[in-house]
């Protein structure tokens, strides 16, 4: 993950329409003004103007498109075979050859958009009948950077110096944010453009936006689990999401030093969405990652982190799986390198383990210009779609990002009332939240909610009611409610994690030897289970045990 050069603003190209810019820009994005939301519209709005493309030379990319079409009440005429290499990684030639041009042609033919001059004398969308693209399983993912001219120079051996990679004016992109620009005919590729609907605040619907389009994927590993990815949006969202967060911080300011504290500042902003909206949060605020075997049980419903190359943790080994409709995302700037692996680099390991919808970047993006995981859950959890909140979120087109997961998912749509099962432990929480959750209201929420917990003899409610005096910074008021959802909780791994976050308050209190202690002895108590590793991980980090004696000669 790099930054941009803070040099002046370079302008590659003027193609201005209406409030529609696509100038490129080298430089880091200035102070924002606060969001202002409109209320979400049902994504059901979209179902006559989603377009689905499919790879003709893939069979389970039709079959992919079938199901998707079925599942969401979409136009079939919207449904177009493309036909492209079967492989993810294309160059800009075939990009053009197989997707750009005959796209163009098809929009031309079907009369899907107007086409108009706009400044700088160049040709624009106007209008477009498609405002939503989903990308099926087996179609091209990522278009490669034009290679970099040699240096003509040569080492002190004789040996061509090689070209420095420049990212910044890379022609290198993801598909997908390259179609979303399909309508801006003769756009500048090298570098990046600035997104329209960036921070736009309204549903896409009602944008006007011209031919700009909301680009995602349905795609992973395998067509299973790019099959699952719309089974499990459409169940979610009858009932909702509902469970518990975990960020991990990186702490980055310390581990690379200045102008990398944004990716912690938006996991932080994250951590207190969560808990306004009354989702429960663990928070890890260590430099090192969630450790492998780490409990974190049957309810993990979001995942955020950063930033280590390959998926790490629990992510990598044991047995977790998140809960279905789970959404997700780890910052590194090569985490969808491919989709194709169940355990190198991310969006694909995150998708084998259950996740819904998974946000990545192809190449290197600069980090000011991945999707910003704050404004993305903003619209998120206003019931914004998953494609909406990406791209509400996403500075930059004709770059480096991907969505994936069913577009049009909306797993906080809002609804007239909570319905009262399942899931009542989070439902009560959330409730209790909307009601006492005010500052000068602690007393009151811990009287209701404490007593809803002990009451109903639910674990996972005293658990979140810990975490949020955690998040108030009241460990001493938390500690309590962890002992007693601890007696609570029948598996062994769950009893675990409440030891952990016993341990983890200990350590940020800077009682160093308590927390060790605290960690070796869960570590012992817990040791037939495989989750008593991250308790001995998390030891280890804060007194690393002696090096091995040397070999013996």
């Amino acid at each position: 993950m790099k930054h941009p050069n803070p040099s002046p603003f370079s302008l590659l190209t003027a193609l201005c329409l209406f409030s529609v810019s696509t100038d490129r820009i080298h430089a880091q994005v200035p102070e924002q003004t606060p969001l202002a939301v409109e209320p979400a519209v049902d994504s059901s709005v979209y179902a006559a103007s989603t377009l689905v493309l499919y790879n003709k030379n893939v069979a389970e990319s039709r079959d992919l498109a079938v199901v998707y079409v079925h599942a969401r009440g979409l136009s079939p005429d919207l449904v177009v075979p493309l036909d492209c290499p079967d492989k993810e990684t294309i160059t800009r030639g075939e990009y053009a050859k197989t997707i750009e041009e005959p796209l163009k042609k098809l929009f031309d033919e079907r009369k899907w958009w107007t086409l108009e001059p706009v400044a700088g004398g160049r040709t624009a969308a106007t209008s477009n009948k498609i405002k939503i693209v989903a990308l099926m399983f087996g179609m091209p993912l990522r278009i490669e950077p034009t290679p970099t001219p040699p240096t003509g120079e040569v080492d002190a051996e004789g040996k061509p110096v090689p070209p420095a990679p420049d990212y910044q004016n890379s022609d290198g992109a993801s598909v997908d944010s390259e179609l979303s620009v399909l309508g801006f005919i003769d756009h500048e590729t090298k570098g990046f453009a600035q997104n329209p609907y960036y921070r736009a605040g309204r549903p896409f619907e009602k944008a006007a936006l011209g031919g700009f389009m909301l680009v995602g994927r349905i795609d992973g590993p395998d067509f299973a689990t790019a099959k699952r990815l719309i089974t499990d949006a459409v169940e979610v969202e009858k009932a909702g999401l509902w469970g518990f967060a975990y960020i991990d911080l990186a702490r980055m300011e310390i581990v690379k030093g200045k102008g990398y504290e944004e990716g912690d500042i938006r996991l932080r902003n994250v951590a207190g969405m969560y808990k306004n909206a009354g989702i429960p949060a663990i928070v890890d605020s260590q430099v090192e990652r969630f450790p492998t075997h780490y409990p974190m049980g049957d309810n993990a419903i979001f995942y955020f982190g950063w930033y280590v190359y390959h998926s790490d943790g629990p992510f990598r080994e044991g047995a977790f799986r998140f809960k279905k409709g789970a959404v997700a995302a780890h910052l590194h700037s090569f985490s969808a390198t491919s989709l194709r692996s169940t355990t190198d680099y991310w969006v694909g390991p995150l998708l084998h383990r259950g996740a819904a919808a998974v946000l990545g970047t192809v190449y290197e993006p600069f980090l000011s210009f991945t999707t910003q995981y704050d404004i993305f859950h903003a619209f998120l959890l206003e019931g914004y779609s998953f494609v909406e909140a990406g791209w509400l979120a996403s500075p930059a087109v004709s770059w480096m990002n991907i969505m994936v997961g069913d577009p049009l998912y909306q797993p906080f749509r809002k609804n007239a009332q909570i319905p009262r099962t399942p899931d009542a432990d989070f439902k009560a929480f959330k409730i209790g939240v909307a009601r006492w959750g005010g500052e000068l209201q602690r007393a009151e929420l811990v009287e209701k909610l404490g007593g809803a917990g002990e009451k109903l003899k639910s674990g996972p409610l005293l658990e979140a009611l810990g975490l949020r005096l955690w998040q108030d910074l009241k460990t001493t008021e938390a500690a309590p409610w962890f002992e007693k959802a601890k007696k609570l909780y029948p598996e062994k791994r769950d009893q675990l994690r409440m030891d952990l976050h016993l341990a983890a308050m200990l350590r940020e209190d800077g009682k160093k030897p308590e927390a060790v202690a605290a960690f070796r002895q869960a570590a012992e108590t817990y040791k037939d289970i495989p989750e008593h590793a991250a308790a001995q991980a998390l030891a280890d980090q804060l007194d690393p045990p002696p090096p091995p004696p040397p070999a013996q000669p």
